[in-house]
Order: C-alpha cells, then structure tokens, then sequence
C-alpha cells in the first residue's frame, strides 16, 4: 500500500478551496482520487462531487481508482468539461430559457452561423449573438465552439439550474486545469461562488492546448494574488515519484537553465541521429527495443512508447516498423460529441477492454437509485454484443441494432443519424475499430506527444525533434521567427516526461515535410537549449 507524503496528506486533507501545481509524477491522480474517497463519505446520501478529467481516459482512471472497492459515488459526475456542460446545464435548462428544440439535441463542430464564435468572450455576447444561439439551440443544434459560452448564459439566467447543482453536488474538481478555456474557468469560479468547494488541480508546464484558446494563465491566477489567492490554498506537489533523476534533471533544465539539479549516478536521457528517413527510425527501433529491453529489465514491449508531433510521422512509423505495435490514430466517431456517440465509443471501449465493467460505464449516463428498471435491459444489450462482436462481419446488422437499443434507454431523445452512420463506419473499418482495443502486452505504442499527456512508460523515442517541426517556425517577410515557442517547449517537455526508465531523443539526417518532399533532417534547437547535451549521452547501439 502507497503511503502519502506530507505533500500529498496536505492536500487530501485541506477543507477549503485549493489549487494544486503538480509536476509530472507526482501523484496527482492518487492524490485526487484519495481526495474524492475521502470526500464522498462525509457527504450526504444524495450529494457527490463533480470530477472533470480532460480525456475521456484519464476520466475512467480517476472514477476506477475512486470507486474500487464498491464506494458508493452518490450523485457524483465523471466526465470531460464538454460532457458535464452539456448534460448538467445546457440540455435540461437550455430548454426553460429558449424553449423547446424542434429535434434532438446534437452538436455540430462547425456551424457557419457561429462564425464570429473563436473571437468572442462572454462579456460581449449582445443579444443578436444570444438570438443566434437561441435560435440553433431550437432547431436542436450546438456549435461545439460555443458550449462554454452557452453553458455560462444558461447558468447566469437560470435560478433553477444554479439550485439543482447547489443541491446535487459539493465539490467542483477540475484536473489538467493549464488547459481550461476562459469559458471553463468562469464557470468553475461561478461554482466556488455558489457555494461549491474548488478544487483546480494542474502544470503551467505541461500547457499544450494554446491553439484552441486554453492557456495556463487561468491556472496561474488562481495561484497568484491577483487572480483570488484569498479564496484558494496554494499547494505545490513538486517530488517527481515516477521518472529517473537523470529525466528529472533533463526537464528541469529544459524549462529552467538555472535549475537545481538532483544527484543521479548514471544517465537515462539519450540522443540518437539515424542515417536515412524517418523510416530507417523504424529499422533502428526494431534493434533499440530489445536492447533496451534487456538492459532495463523491461518485460513487455507495451511499456515502450514512440512519440511523434504528427500523425503523419506516425504513419510513417506504423507502415515500417517491423515490430508488434499499436498506432493511436483518432476517428471521426471519436471526434464526435453528440450524446450517441459519447455511448458508442464507450461501448465499444468496454466491449474491448476487459478492465472495464459494464456497470461501470452504464452509471456514467444513468443514476440506478431511480432508474433500476433500466439496468437489467441495458446489461442484457450488452451480453448480446459481447457475443456478436466476435464476428463483426457476419452480425454487422445485429450489433448496429443493439448499439441503437442501448442509446434509445439512455438517450431516448436524442436520435443521431451521424452517430449512427459513424458506428457503422467503425465497425466495417478494422482500422478505425482496432483504436479502441487496448495495446497488448506485445505492441510497442505509438502515438502524438498531445495524445500521451497523462499517460506513463518505461522507456519514450521521442521522434520529430527537427529544426522546423519542434519547436515550429515559420518565415513571415524574409524573418524566421517562432510561432509558439512556450507552447513547444512544454510539448517537448510533456515528452521527455512520459518516460520513467528512459528517454531517448531521435532524429534522422532526412525527413519529410509537410507536402512530402524529403529535406535535410537538422535537428531541433532543443538539443542545444539551456546546454541540455550537458546532461544526455549518445546511443551507441
């Protein structure tokens, strides 16, 4: 059993509002879901808490370690941001200040009514705006962009959703805060202010998401006097649990030249140059994994993970490496946030994954206390997918038909026929289903740097470390210059710290651009950046 630090105790028993900084490998997860176990049976029978993960992953990792054992979760949510607003706020309250939709709900990632939508903030929604949203929100339309801003409207004007959850939750605890949207961080300080606890849990550091209007300067004014630091305890989780001291010393530097370096008797972060294309990475992988596979007494290949920017460096990977692996693409049923296929993607990730309980994913979207007679229904659904799912080809029709019975228990009024057009996409595309199988003990992972961010293994090649691609750069009149250069160096760091045994850091003499011409492969300025060649060696295999 893991014993807390005096760090970790310190927060999980703090009765006020907190903001955490937590550094990678620090415990954050045990520490909240401690946090949560702890909260959960002081509370009254009818309350929970509301746990906001920014992957669906990384959710059911938090609800896993806060549930095992049979706690009772209440009336707690588990879930992304975008979830919860939608099913706490704007679904069930959107209707008492529009009025009704004319169809179901569904969510759309590009309305071109909402064209002004990336560069408006709530303060300056005018009536016409709010007309415009009122007016898609009756025709059961919602422009992915303007959840934010719809929930917040709904919240301000709506007395009865401010009581429904003042009286169904306690506690709001949002996790990865560094890469909340303005949006995201109104509502949760409307929440303090409405009575909720605050709990914002997050690394300045490990901000990744700038593009798409979430930066860290929300968590930091949460931490900083100006931004309320009379509302919040401030703790730091600073003790890195999970990477080798020479990867600590690696990152520390890379973000701090001056930082304070921690004793280590060997190396654990390396440079590789293969002669050749990002294909011949491929070739050296197939020899670097076994190898390192002996040397950190590492039993499976599944603990091995290959980090890329792009995912066209990844499928350059995935087509040449002659080694079991898993690629973890993204698909369109994945990118989809309609209510029906939030339920197939989880579905199909039970159906796959034997980690994973039916029960457990059913109680994400029905609470059983009040609706028992549903359940025994649902799990019947799901045997009979669990035994059609062996031969896709031969039930397709079978198992769309189930995928559909189960949506209309827990959505009766929300039919979505793209929802359904993309499960029967998935299921027909062996591709697009294998994304939703989890990695065998056999296959060495592949993935973007953005899709490892929570995630751990014992040893990373972390690939696209070229000048040009990490960090970017870009000419604008004849001058080079450096789009997002805290951005990227964050990415790099996110990186280097997935690694616990090792991090080796690749590239090639050759590589591909973006329109597929072969160009010199010079590296990345981040292997001179703050005299990091001080502290990594050179593979000699």
């Amino acid at each position: 059993m893991i014993t807390p630090t005096k760090q970790q105790k310190e927060i999980i028993n703090e009765k006020n509002n907190i903001v955490v900084i937590a550094k990678p490998g620090s415990g954050k997860t045990y520490v909240l879901s401690k946090k949560i176990r702890k909260i959960l049976p002081e509370g009254l029978d009818y309350k929970g808490v509301i746990a906001i993960s920014y992957t669906n992953k990384a959710s059911d990792e938090l609800k896993n370690r806060c549930l095992k054992d049979g706690l009772d979760k209440k009336a707690s949510f588990f879930g992304t941001i975008h979830n919860f607003l939608l099913v706490e706020i704007i679904i069930p309250f959107g209707k008492q200040i529009f009025g009704l939709p004319n169809s179901e709900i569904k969510v759309d990632k590009q309305l071109d009514e909402l064209y002004w939508i990336t560069d408006l903030n709530y303060k300056d929604l005018t009536k016409d705006k709010i007309d415009c949203l009122k007016n898609l929100f009756i025709e059961g339309l919602i422009g992915l962009e303007s959840i934010g801003l719809l929930a917040l409207y709904i919240y301000d004007n709506s007395l009865a959703c401010r009581n429904y959850l003042k009286a169904r939750y306690t506690h709001i605890i949002i996790d990865e805060y560094q890469d909340s949207s303005l949006e995201q961080h109104l509502m949760f300080l409307r929440l303090k202010d409405l009575g909720l606890k605050a709990i914002a849990v997050g690394d300045i550091d490990q901000s990744i998401y700038a593009y798409s209007g979430k930066k860290s300067k929300y968590l930091e004014s949460l931490a900083s006097e100006e931004g309320g630091n009379d509302d919040f305890e401030f703790y730091p989780l600073t003790v890195n649990h999970r990477c080798h001291p020479s990867i600590v010393n690696y990152s520390a530097r890379l973000l701090n030249k001056k930082a304070k370096l921690i004793t280590c008797e060997d190396v654990r972060v390396f440079d590789k140059k293969i002669i050749g294309l990002e294909s011949n990475i491929a070739d050296w992988l197939s020899v670097a994994i076994p190898y390192f596979s002996k040397k950190f007494d590492i039993d499976n290949n599944k603990k091995f993970a290959v980090l890329v920017r792009s995912n066209r460096t990844g499928k350059i990977i995935d087509n040449s490496l002659v080694l079991e692996h898993k690629f973890f693409t993204t698909t369109d049923l994945d990118k989809d946030i309609n209510r029906w296929s939030i339920i197939f993607r989880r579905l199909l990730y039970v159906l796959f994954d034997d980690s994973k309980t039916k029960i457990g994913m059913l109680e994400d979207f029905i609470d059983f206390t009040k609706q028992k007679n549903k359940l025994q229904k649902l799990i019947d659904l799901m045997k009979k997918l669990e035994e059609l799912v062996s031969d896709i080809s031969s039930n397709f029709k079978f198992l769309v038909d189930y995928f559909i019975k189960i949506a209309e228990i827990i959505y009766p009024n929300n039919k979505c026929e793209k929802s359904i057009s993309l499960i029967k996409e998935t299921l027909k595309d062996p591709k697009s289903l294998d994304v939703f199988k989890p990695a065998k003990e056999s296959e060495v992972q592949i993935m973007t740097i953005h899709k490892s961010k929570g995630l751990e293994f014992d040893v990373v090649f972390h690939l696209d470390l070229y000048e040009w691609i990490l960090p970017s750069k870009r000419i604008k009149k004849g001058e080079k210059y450096y789009p997002n250069p805290k951005q990227d160096i964050n990415l790099h760091y996110v990186g280097i710290t997935r690694a616990r045994k090792a991090s080796i850091l690749c590239t090639s003499t050759k590589r591909h651009n973006y329109k597929n011409d072969i160009k010199n492969g010079n590296p990345s300025e981040f292997f001179k950046y703050n005299k990091l060649y001080e502290l990594r060696n050179t593979v000699d295999i």
